[in-house]
């Protein structure tokens, strides 16, 4: 199961459709919260998030998962280009931070690289 969070309906649907078209299944949620909430977290392979969302950001997000003692691979899509807040969010756990917008090749590699690292 593949999570996707992010703010923007647009981005949902197009990493939702490209993804389920490669046989992933899917899951996606409009906030930070919404995942949080979520009661079948554990199902989680990998977490594909914004960083920058209303509420609970990308950052606050990976900080309460691994509170909660989740610890599936997290990439994170953002437009920040500051290099020392991508850093950081490497730094805090994630296993990738690729910028927006990405090629869908990238994705899918970061994608098949987190589950990859995940299993073994």
């Amino acid at each position: 199961m593949i999570a996707l969070v992010d703010d923007d309906d647009t981005v949902l649907e197009a990493i939702a459709s490209l993804l389920r078209s490669l046989g992933y299944t899917v899951r996606t949620f409009r906030s930070g919260g919404a995942f949080l909430d979520w009661t079948d977290l554990s199902k989680t392979s990998c977490l594909v998030a914004d960083v920058m969302m209303p509420e609970i950001d990308g950052y606050e997000l990976q900080r309460r998962l691994a509170t909660r003692g989740f610890h599936f691979p997290v990439i994170f899509l953002t437009a920040i280009t500051d290099a020392p807040a991508r850093m950081r969010l490497l730094e805090s756990g994630a296993h990738s931070v690729l910028a927006k917008p990405c090629s869908q090749q990238s994705l899918i590699d970061c994608i098949e690289s987190a589950i990859e690292h995940r299993s073994q």
